[in-house]
């Protein structure tokens, strides 16, 4: 979620106004899938700030399955739809 040197975390702080800050890898439990997030700023940023990074996490959720369904069609069918 973090994007290319940092890209999407800058992009979203700022378009909400708040500072995020998410959990170094050395520092996050290697044997979890997400890692702790603070938001700081006023109530209205952090809230925008919450809102975006969910809609972020859920368009990677989706690419990723149209690209395992894609996957799956070329192995299926030998050809991607």
């Amino acid at each position: 979620m973090i994007g290319k040197a940092g890209d999407t975390i800058r992009f979203l702080q700022y378009n909400s106004g708040a500072k995020i800050q998410i959990m170094r890898d050395a520092d996050a439990d290697p044997r979890a899938a997400t890692r702790p997030v603070e938001l700081i700023g006023t109530l209205d940023s952090i809230n925008k700030a919450e809102k975006m990074i969910n809609d972020v996490i859920a368009e990677v959720a989706f690419l990723k399955q149209c690209s395992a369904l894609s996957w799956m069609m070329y192995n299926s069918f030998g050809f991607i739809v």
